[in-house]
């Protein structure tokens, strides 16, 4: 059930079997979500940290005019804020993309896990620092980069944490994001995100087809998209790719 968790978390150590079982047994309950659905509000008090295993999830806030903002995504083997509990309210809401199952921890197990099991303490701050990096990149691709820039960028980096998740083996990945999700998470409107789609596709380094997203041309998306992958802190997946990737898919 925490494969999705290990896997990513293997990205900075490796959990033996006896932290792994302790890992597991953190899990309390499972409960299955359609799409769509709210797993919590902004503005709610937080109860337990959250664990993805299936699907899609992502962070948004909402702003005056009811409109969305999506503030990050959720994948596979990726936790809620570790220490959202201590808060007396939620400052952003999460709700799922796609249908998800969803694994609930207690705050007190991770507490515990940080003082009896270090490894398991430094892997889970690492996928706290990771979650910060990756807040810093979006803020500057939002704030710096034109906007077929800022999608040549996101898909790059959702190859990278797809492959990371173990969803995907090759250079294709599922694109379960709709055009206004797209534009909510890039602060672009869906005639801007249509518009820089078509001309990545007319440039030959994507293709979308029944929500899933191929990379055409790794090198060159990478290069255009001014992608960087340092701050996903994950080398291994990097040098997985770079190989598969660097001829263009014909």
């Amino acid at each position: 059930m925490i494969d999705a968790l290990t896997l990513k978390l293997s990205n900075s150590v490796s959990l033996t079997g006896d932290e792994k079982n302790v890992l597991q047994k953190s899990i309390t309950k499972v409960v299955d979500l359609g799409k769509q659905a709210n797993i919590k509000r902004e503005d709610e008090k937080p109860d337990f940290i959250h664990l993805l295993l299936e699907g899609w999830a992502c962070r948004y806030k909402t702003l005056e005019n009811g409109k969305e903002h999506i503030v990050g995504f959720l994948l596979p083997g990726d936790l809620s804020t570790l220490h959202a509990t201590i808060l007396e309210r939620m400052d952003h809401s999460i709700r799922t993309l796609t249908p998800v199952k969803l694994a609930l921890i207690p705050q007190e197990r991770i507490n515990y896990l940080y003082l009896h099991y270090p490894n398991i303490a430094r892997a889970l701050f690492w996928s706290t620092l990771v979650d910060e990096a990756t807040l810093r990149e979006w803020l500057v691709n939002q704030g710096s980069r034109p906007a077929v820039i800022r999608l040549a960028h996101l898909f790059c980096e959702m190859l990278v944490r797809s492959r990371a998740a173990g969803l995907t083996e090759n250079h294709s990945f599922p694109m379960p994001l709709t055009q206004e999700e797209l534009g909510n998470t890039t602060g672009l409107t869906k005639v801007h995100v249509n518009r820089s789609i078509r001309q990545l596709r007319m440039q030959e380094m994507i293709e979308i087809n029944h929500r899933t997203l191929t990379i055409l041309d790794w090198e060159r998306l990478q290069e255009f998209g001014e992608f960087d992958a340092t701050y996903l802190h994950m080398p291994r997946i990097e040098a997985q790719l770079a190989p598969q990737l660097s001829r263009k898919i014909s």
